[in-house]
Parts: structure tokens; C-alpha cells; sequence
């Protein structure tokens, strides 16, 4: 991408606000999930994690409308194959730690410490995940031109 090319982010490219927004309400919920999740808050954690599913699922479809009026060159093509390759991870973990988690839920008293354990390392995995997946996003949207 040359110096004075313009970016996504700048006059004649596409609208950033939508996504941008919805992607920092998922980070904010995901935090939430987490932190509900440690205090073991079940209740408020069940409520996060559909909260945080919701505004992942608007932050993807606004993502397909950006991502479409957009050209991925140098840093933004890196980034956008990346971004490809992880997000497919996400979605297969997602239901590892749903499953996990409604184990968990339901587990006798001398089955909690290990689907507990199990439950914690499979979902700081996914939000590992989330994260990179979030940064990756960013970055390709970032470096990516719009389409002329």
C-alpha cells in the first residue's frame, strides 16, 4: 500500500462505525463472560455469554458488508488469511466450551474440580482465540484500501 493511499478508515471508504461498535460491545461482553465466569455468578455468566454471542454474531455480518467494498494488499492480505485460518477455530471450540460448560452445570459434587478445570482451559483457549481473531480483524480492516 503506497503512503498516500487511502484506508478504509478514511473519506471514500466504507462506513467502520457499525463494526467497530459491535465489535467493542463483543470484547466488553467477552470480558463480562469471563469475569463472571471466575466469580462463578452463573446467572449473570449465562446472560453474558448470549449477550456476548449476539453482538459477535452482528459484529460478523457488518464485517461481510466492510469486508466487501474492501481490497486486501500487503499487510491486510497477511492479516485476512490469518484472520481465515483462526476463525474457523473459534467456531470449533465454541461449542467445546458451550458443552463444557452445561457439563459443568450439571456435574456431581466429585465431577466438578475436573470438568471445572477442563471447562477453564477450554474457554481461556477460546478467548485467546477471540482476541487474535479480533486483533487480525482490525488489522486487515485497517490496512485494507476500499475497492474502487
Amino acid at each position: 500500500m503506497s503512503p498516500d493511499a487511502v484506508t478504509a478508515g478514511a473519506p471514500g471508504g466504507p462506513d467502520l462505525l457499525p463494526l467497530f461498535g459491535w465489535a467493542l460491545l463483543t470484547v466488553v461482553a467477552l470480558v463480562a463472560t469471563v469475569a463472571t465466569g471466575v466469580r462463578g455468578a452463573r446467572g449473570a455468566h449465562y446472560t453474558c455469554v448470549v449477550v456476548t454471542l449476539v453482538a459477535l454474531a452482528v459484529a460478523i455480518r457488518f464485517a461481510g458488508e466492510v469486508g466487501s467494498e474492501l481490497e486486501f494488499h500487503g499487510l491486510a492480505a497477511t492479516a485476512k488469511t490469518i484472520h481465515f485460518w483462526v476463525v474457523p477455530l473459534d467456531f470449533l471450540l465454541l461449542p467445546v466450551v458451550a458443552f463444557s460448560g452445561i457439563r459443568l452445570a450439571r456435574s456431581a459434587p466429585g465431577d466438578e474440580p475436573t470438568r471445572r478445570a477442563f471447562h477453564r482451559k477450554a474457554a481461556w483457549t477460546l478467548v485467546t482465540l477471540l482476541v487474535i481473531t479480533v486483533i487480525l480483524g482490525t488489522t486487515m480492516t485497517l490496512s485494507a484500501t476500499p475497492r474502487v
